[in-house]
């Protein structure tokens, strides 16, 4: 199984984020399922659309400041028995 981790990141503007992706030639989708390691899935209300197999979720920011955070999900957890979280 895997898990999934926020990364200590604050993104603040959903309209820069967007512009971003665009020069990096990866599409910013809302309410999607985000894809993870060993085909774990789960709903964001935006994920960042990646080439490989993996995208990143970018989801409200737990304080409630208007912010948002990525979370990403690539390698599995050090515990094989862990259960990911969805």
């Amino acid at each position: 199984m895997s898990h999934f981790t926020t990364i200590q990141t604050q993104i603040r503007d959903l309209d820069a984020l967007q512009d971003a992706c665009v020069e990096l030639g990866l599409k910013l989708q809302p309410d999607f399922h985000c894809r993870g390691y060993a085909g774990v899935t789960r709903r964001a209300p935006y994920i960042i659309q990646l080439k490989g197999p993996y995208d990143i979720a970018v989801d409200p920011s737990p304080e409630k400041d208007g912010s948002y955070h990525p979370t990403r999900n690539t390698t599995p957890p050090s515990n094989p028995k862990a259960k990911a979280t969805l």
